[in-house]
Formats: C-alpha cells, sequence, structure tokens
C-alpha cells in the first residue's frame, strides 16, 4: 500500500492522496527443459509416426554416453509430447545437434496443448558431421506455449539421423522457489568437469 505527496518548487508539501493498494505480478523463472540429454525427459514421451527411434544409440554420441537414432520413413515424422505445455518467451530457443547419414532436409514445427501448430522452419543439414541447429519462437511464428516438437523428414525418401541434446530454453517455469528452479536448470559443461576433493563425501 502507498500514498502520494506532491511538492512544489517552493517546497511546499501537499497532505497525502488516498491509499492506493497494489501487488506485483509473480516473477517469472526460466528454465531449460531437457526433451532428450541421454534419455527422454521425464515429462516428454516419444510420439513419432513413420519413423523407428532407438533412445539408446550409443554411436555416434556428441555429449554423454547416448544419443536418440531416427530412421525416417517418406515424410516420417519424429515427434515428443509433453505433459502440460511449457510457457515459451521471447527468448525461448529449441535446440539441437543432429547427425545426418543422408541428404535429406528437416521439417520443424511444435503444437500447443490445444493442437494449434505453429510455423513451419525448414534446415537442411549437412552430412556425415554433427550440426547444431538453433530455432527461435520468431521462426515458428511466436507460439506463446508448447506441448509438442515434431521434426520431420521433409522428403518422400526414406533416411536415418542421429540427434542429441534436444532441448528448450529460457522457457517459463512455474515460480515455486528459487530452489526449485535452480535445480531444474540446466547448463551445458563443453569439454570435462574436475571434483575435488576426489572422492568427496558432501554436497558437491
Amino acid at each position: 500500500s502507498f500514498q502520494v505527496k506532491a511538492k512544489d518548487a517552493a517546497g511546499w508539501v501537499s497532505g497525502a492522496s488516498n491509499t492506493a493498494t497494489g501487488s506485483t505480478s509473480a516473477c517469472p523463472i526460466t528454465a531449460t527443459d531437457n526433451i532428450y540429454i541421454d534419455a527422454l525427459g521425464s515429462n516428454w514421451s516419444n510420439t513419432s509416426t513413420g519413423t523407428t527411434v532407438n533412445l539408446s544409440n550409443t554411436s555416434p554420441v556428441k555429449s554423454g554416453s547416448r544419443s536418440l537414432s531416427a530412421a525416417f520413413n517418406g515424410n516420417g515424422m519424429l515427434a515428443f509430447s509433453r505433459s502440460g505445455s511449457l510457457t515459451t518467451t521471447s527468448a525461448t530457443q529449441l535446440r539441437f545437434w543432429v547427425y545426418n547419414n543422408g541428404k535429406n532436409g528437416l521439417k520443424i514445427f511444435t503444437h500447443n496443448q490445444n493442437g494449434a501448430k505453429s510455423s513451419d522452419v525448414f534446415f537442411k543439414p549437412g552430412s556425415r558431421k554433427w550440426v547444431e541447429v538453433i530455432i527461435s519462437m520468431s521462426q515458428l511464428g511466436n507460439p506463446a506455449s508448447i506441448a509438442k516438437v515434431t521434426i520431420q523428414n521433409n522428403s518422400t525418401t526414406s533416411t536415418s539421423m542421429i540427434f542429441d541434446e534436444v532441448v528448450l530454453t529460457n522457457t517459463t517455469a512455474t515460480a515455486l522457489s528459487a530452489a526449485h528452479a535452480f535445480m531444474n536448470t540446466t547448463r551445458e559443461i563443453k569439454e570435462e568437469l574436475h571434483v575435488y576433493p576426489n572422492p568427496a563425501n558432501n554436497r558437491i
């Protein structure tokens, strides 16, 4: 609650205004939501169609110990659906690494919880090498929320590709507590991590 007083150039101060009452909006907490890093994220399920998916592929792997292989039929879809939609921000990005075993391109899009589809994004990764794909919300037509992510073979010809580190960054998490947000936010370690003392018997 607050009141306002006015002061003029001569220094005279008015009486206080009536009391006004208000509150700020809940503070949004941004977090990274892991769709696939060595395994499907806990909130995500594989809803692919026309595609044989191996969630425990061991070669090649971009990071960690496993990757996701997708054997696409013509126009097959690698799709992930979430239990509850994610609210996006202007900074939200869909990011993943792909190893293209052939020469086909990809069509990428999302759906919200009501089934409304985003704009399509087309991308053709180079063959036989890891390529990072970063897609902004503006490229997808600025969807306000995401409940399903689809990566489609943009060809009638079958092909196979490997995917790794599929994430949605800068999503709005439920503002439960700072500790909860911290525990559910990940940061990628690019090279390697050394821990001291080793062994450790307390919190690292």
